[in-house]
């Protein structure tokens, strides 16, 4: 007679809470909740959360989100505190912050995709923030086609500060007529290009830049301004 098993049995997992500082509460360490079946386990698995273990102690007010994550706005709600995403202002339970009126008013944490914010006017902020920086990364990169007609990839771009125009931006391009990346900068003094020894000749003859070295200033643009 064959005899069939039952269903496997599912192992509980626990919360512990691992940091790799002097204590639970020590504010310069790292500390994650992580779950597992005992606290060896939890003490082996938490090195791949805190770097170096050298602490783990149970966290059973957060064994009801086994098997994990632990929600960051739960984690502050039991004491837990987080830097917010887009101000930097430490979050916490009893952590307070100005409102509109400008009057002192307890934090109100929200949480996207594991990143915290203190409150949804400053998450609303750091959306606002990201749209600005892709639209200065799509006008950066249309005045590069623009510019340069041997344009084959922007391997980067980037763009420092909240201003407009392209003072702070750089990027790095492939030139089809070149062997080497360029690197580009626009900052108060002007455009500079950073090619490689063996393409500086090349490039100031394809794009009349003078000088005798590799930062060459660019020849000036409306665009460029600030």
């Amino acid at each position: 007679m064959m005899v069939h098993a039952g269903p496997k049995a599912r192992v509980a997992l626990l919360a512990f809470h691992v940091s790799n500082g002097d204590g639970r509460h020590d504010s310069d360490a790292d500390h994650e909740v992580i779950f597992a079946i005992n606290r060896e386990k939890a003490w082996s698995v938490g090195a791949g959360a805190v770097d170096e273990v050298a602490g783990c102690w149970r966290a059973p007010e957060f064994d009801r989100f086994s098997p994990g994550p632990v929600p960051r706005v739960a984690m502050i709600e039991e004491g837990w505190r987080f830097e917010c995403t887009h101000c930097g202002e430490w979050v916490s339970s009893d952590g307070e912050m100005l409102d509109d009126e400008g009057q002192w008013t307890g934090m109100r944490p929200v949480e996207r995709r594991g990143s915290v914010y203190c409150c949804g006017a400053c998450l609303a902020r750091d959306d606002a923030a990201a749209r600005l920086r892709s639209a200065r990364h799509a006008a950066l990169v249309e005045v590069l086609v623009a510019r340069y007609p041997g344009l084959l990839k922007v391997t980067h771009a980037y763009h420092e500060g909240d201003g407009v125009g392209l003072i702070g931006c750089e990027a790095t391009v492939l030139l089809a007529e070149l062997a080497h990346d360029v690197r580009m900068t626009w900052d108060g003094d002007g455009n500079y290009a950073y090619c490689h020894p063996g393409d500086v000749g090349k490039f100031k003859a394809l794009y009349g830049w003078r000088g005798a070295d590799e930062r060459s200033p660019a020849p000036a643009a409306a665009s460029d301004g600030a």
